[in-house]
């Protein structure tokens, strides 16, 4: 997917280099090097290592050890292939791409991890206990396959009258009706596209 946007120009990969330089676990001479040899990659398809070299401000030996650290890594790969019956280098960066969806999976997973320990925390909270296995899977399945946010879970807190009276039970109820009564609201911009359709 990711690599179907860069293909088409709908992905910076500058600046997700940049921004998740930590999660892909490069130094800044790495990053750099990185992005010099996507633009190789972008402008001949393959890997003119001098020239690379020459943008850089490091020595010779750091270069070289970050750029091969960067193919062992798989961040990119060099073959060779046929092209009018002459060998030509050529560099792939699919490893790349490999990278940016283990880093997103990852992110994505964790924000959901988060969202659900906030969420039993706060349950936990408000019913003067903590969550038994079953209740604790089903938390679970509402916040992993069902999309509820700790928000939710406020909202319906907040809505149940008797307050001092707050049971896992009511709450799991009441959040069910509130998504199956609530109206799916249309954003104000896609009714404005409609408007000026008709």
């Amino acid at each position: 997917m990711i690599k179907k946007l860069f293909d088409v120009g709908c992905f910076d990969y500058k600046k997700f280099i940049i921004d998740y330089a930590q999660d892909l676990s490069l130094n800044s001479l790495e990053c750099h090097i990185l992005i010099l040899v996507i633009e190789e990659y972008i402008n001949n398809k393959n890997l003119n290592v001098e020239n690379i070299y020459n943008k850089i401000l490091a020595n010779r030996k750091d270069f070289e050890l970050a750029l091969t650290k960067l193919v062992d890594r798989n961040f990119y790969s060099v073959y060779v292939k046929e092209s009018n019956g002459k060998l030509e280098e050529s560099i792939s960066i699919d490893g790349f791409f490999n990278h940016v969806e283990n880093v997103l999976t990852d992110n994505k997973n964790k924000d959901l991890s988060d969202e659900l320990r906030l969420t039993i925390e706060y349950l936990k909270s408000k019913i003067n206990r903590i969550l038994t296995p079953s209740e604790l899977e089903i938390i679970s399945k509402m916040i992993n396959e069902e999309s509820y946010k700790l928000n939710d879970f406020k909202n319906v807190c907040e809505n149940i009258l008797n307050s001092d009276n707050i049971t896992f039970r009511s709450i799991v109820r009441n959040i069910n009706v509130e998504k199956k009564t609530k109206k799916a609201e249309v954003p104000d911009f896609y009714k404005e596209f409609i408007k000026s359709v008709k």
